[in-house]
C-alpha cells in the first residue's frame, strides 16, 4: 500500500503525524482484542421433518443459550430443502427475537427503536456428528442450524435484475484478523470459506433461496413489539466468526500425491505443455500418465479418476519451521498450508496422448473464485498451424505465472471423520471445558429415507429430532472457495511504497472436503438466554 510522505519526512519513516496516530491505533486495537467474540451456534438433525415442531425448538435456544457480557446482533438460520416452510419470518425468526429481547425495557415516556437484522437460507446439507447415543451412518444429514452472535454480518447484496449472469448466491465464513504463525509476515490476516447455497429451482421455482430481512424491535414494560420492517433477497453473507485465522489449517482434504512437484517450463492459459523433470523439458502429460495408471490397476474400487494440479507461483510466503511441523503430521495440513502459502488448486481436465503439437498437453480448469461464478475451461488450443510457429512462447501472468512448480494430486475416497459432541442431557455441572465444534466443506449428495411407519429406531438413525446445542456448521454440494486477504501493519499505513496487501483465492472442488473447527463454549451452569436486564432510554 502506497501513500504520499509528509514534508520534512524522510522517506520510508512514518511523520511525526503518523507516529501519535500510530500509537493511537495500537491501543485501539490492544482494546478490541480483549473483547469477547459471542456465537452460539446450535443444529438439529432429523431423518423425519415432520417432527420438528418450533415450540420445541425456542425452548431449547432458551435453556442452552449462554449469559454473556456482548447482546446478539445478528442471527442466521439455515435449513436443508426438507425443512424450508422455516424461511418464513414468523415461523421461529420472530419468536427467536421476542425471547432475546423479553427482559430489554424502555424508559418511561421513551419510544427507542432497535435494529435488527436476521437471515435465512435453504442449504444442500448440514455437517453430522455422533456421541454415545447416535451414531449416524451418513456424513451429512438433514435438518436446521441456528447462528446468534455479537458481530453483524455483511450487508447481504440485493439479486441482480438480470440473475442469469450473477454466480450462485454464497455464505461467507470469515475469520478475525490477527498473525499468523503459518508463514514468515508481520502482517495480520483474515481467512474465509464460502459455500453456495442449494439450488431450488424444484422447490419454490428460484435458483437459490437467501434472505435478508431487517426488523424494528420496540421495547416494552409488556414486552418487546416486532415488526419486519424490509425482506430482500440476498446474493452475499459474510458472517464473522470466532476463529483464528490459523484454525483454518485443520481439515479433511481427500487427495494425495501423485508425483514430485515440478517447474513449468511452457504454458499458455489453462493449457500446460511441458514441465521439467532432472533438468530436461517432457510432456507435461507424460509422467501423470504413468503414475495414473498405476494406480488405477491398484485400485480395487473403480470408479472415475479424479487428478488436481497445485500451482505453486514464485514469490510465495515463506512457511516458518512451526508450520512445516504441524504439515508433517497430516496430508491434509499440508494441502492447506500450501493454498494458504498462495498455492491454488485446479482439476485437471482433460489432455494427454494425441498426436502432433498436441501430445502431451494437460488442460485445467480456471475457477478460483466464487464471486466470478463458474468459470468455463478452454479447450486444448489448436497448435497444427500452417507456418509451425507455437504460442506456448507466451507465458501466462495470471493462471500461471512464469516460474511456478506444479505437482499433481488425485482423490481418494476417504471417508471424512466423525466430529464427537457430547450429550447435553448427560453433561456434568462442573465440567467447564466444553468445547463447541464447527464444520464447512462439501458433500456428495445422500438419500434420506422417512422411516416406515411404526419401525423401530437404532442406534444408527437419529432417534427423532436430535438437537446439539454446541455443534454449527454447513455442507455444499457445489464448490467449495478458499480465501485470504492481509491487513497492513498499522506502520505500513503511514510508511510509504509498502508492498501490496496479497489476496489468495482457491477453488477447493475436491468431493468430501471440509473444515474443521474448535472453539469454546460457556459454562453449562450458567446457561441464561444471552440478553442482560438492560434499560433503552
Amino acid at each position: 500500500m502506497a501513500s504520499s510522505t509528509t514534508k520534512g519526512t524522510r522517506p520510508g519513516q512514518p511523520s511525526e503525524e503518523g507516529v501519535i496516530e500510530f500509537m493511537k491505533q495500537g491501543a485501539h486495537e490492544k482494546k478490541l482484542g480483549n473483547r469477547q467474540h459471542l456465537a452460539v451456534g446450535m443444529t438439529w438433525l432429523t431423518e423425519e421433518p415432520a417432527l420438528v415442531k418450533p415450540q420445541d425448538l425456542l425452548q431449547q435456544i432458551e435453556k442452552y443459550s449462554y449469559k454473556q457480557k456482548r447482546p446478539i446482533k445478528s442471527i442466521v438460520l439455515m435449513v436443508t430443502p426438507s425443512l424450508a416452510h422455516f424461511l418464513d419470518p414468523d415461523t421461529l425468526l420472530k419468536p427467536v427475537l421476542a425471547k432475546l429481547f423479553q427482559s430489554v425495557t424502555a424508559t418511561t415516556g421513551e419510544k427507542p427503536r432497535i435494529d435488527f437484522s436476521t437471515a435465512a437460507a435453504v442449504v444442500d446439507a448440514l455437517p453430522v456428528a455422533w456421541n454415545k447415543e447416535s451414531r449416524p451412518k451418513h456424513q451429512n444429514g438433514q435438518g436446521l442450524a441456528l447462528l446468534m452472535t455479537s458481530d453483524v454480518f455483511a450487508s447481504a447484496r440485493k439479486a441482480s435484475t438480470n440473475e442469469g449472469n450473477d454466480g450462485p448466491a454464497i455464505i461467507e465464513f470469515v475469520s478475525w484478523d490477527g498473525n499468523s504463525y503459518l508463514t514468515d509476515s508481520s502482517r495480520s490476516t483474515s481467512r474465509h470459506i464460502s459455500l453456495p447455497v442449494a439450488n431450488t429451482l424444484f422447490l419454490n421455482g428460484q435458483r437459490d433461496t437467501m434472505l435478508h430481512h431487517v426488523w424494528d424491535i420496540h421495547p416494552g414494560d409488556s414486552g418487546p413489539k416486532i415488526q419486519l420492517r424490509d425482506t430482500s433477497r440476498a446474493r452475499l453473507l459474510r458472517v464473522p466468526l470466532p476463529f483464528h485465522p490459523d484454525s483454518f489449517l485443520r481439515g479433511h482434504i481427500p487427495l494425495r500425491g501423485l508425483t514430485p512437484e515440478r517447474p513449468v517450463s511452457r504454458c499458455m492459459g489453462n493449457v500446460l505443455a511441458e514441465i521439467e523433470i532432472d533438468g530436461k523439458s517432457v510432456p507435461a502429460s507424460q509422467e501423470l500418465e504413468e503414475t495414473v495408471t498405476k494406480h488405477v490397476a491398484s485400485e480395487q474400487s473403480g470408479g472415475p479418476v479424479l487428478v488436481y494440479a497445485l500451482i505453486r507461483p514464485p514469490g510465495m510466503r515463506p512457511a516458518t519451521v512451526e508450520a512445516k511441523d504441524v504439515a508433517k503430521r497430516k496430508s491434509d495440513y499440508r494441502f492447506l498450508l500450501e493454498i494458504w502459502r498462495g498455492a491454488r488448486l485446479h482439476k485437471v481436465t482433460g489432455g494427454g496422448g494425441g498426436w502432433g503439437k498436441k501430445k502431451g498437453l494437460l488442460s485445467l480448469d480456471t475457477a478460483v473464485d466464487s464471486k466470478a461464478g463458474e468459470a468455463q475451461t478452454m479447450l486444448l488450443p489448436d497448435l497444427d498451424d500452417d507456418d509451425g510457429s507455437t504460442p506456448f512462447e507466451m507465458k501466462s501472468q495470471a493462471m500461471i505465472p512464469e516460474g511456478s512448480t506444479i505437482e499433481f494430486l488425485i482423490h481418494v475416497k476417504r471417508p471424512p471423520p466423525m466430529v464427537h459432541v457430547s450429550n447435553p442431557e448427560n453433561r456434568p455441572s462442573w465440567d467447564k471445558s466444553m468445547a463447541r465444534k464447527w464444520v464447512f466443506g462439501s458433500a456428495s449428495p445422500t438419500e434420506h429415507p422417512e422411516r416406515p411407519a411404526g419401525k423401530e429406531s437404532n442406534h444408527h438413525d437419529f432417534p427423532e429430532v436430535k438437537f446439539f446445542p454446541d455443534f454449527f456448521g454447513m455442507l455444499s454440494y457445489g464448490n467449495v472457495y478458499l480465501g485470504s486477504d492481509e491487513t497492513a501493519t498499522p506502520a505500513e499505513r503511514y510508511i510509504p511504497d509498502s508492498p501490496p496487501l496479497r489476496a489468495f483465492r482457491s477453488r477447493l472442488d475436491v468431493p468430501d472436503s471440509s473444515l474443521i473447527f474448535t472453539t469454546s463454549a460457556a459454562p453449562p451452569e450458567r446457561k441464561l438466554i444471552p440478553f442482560r436486564k438492560v434499560k433503552i432510554s
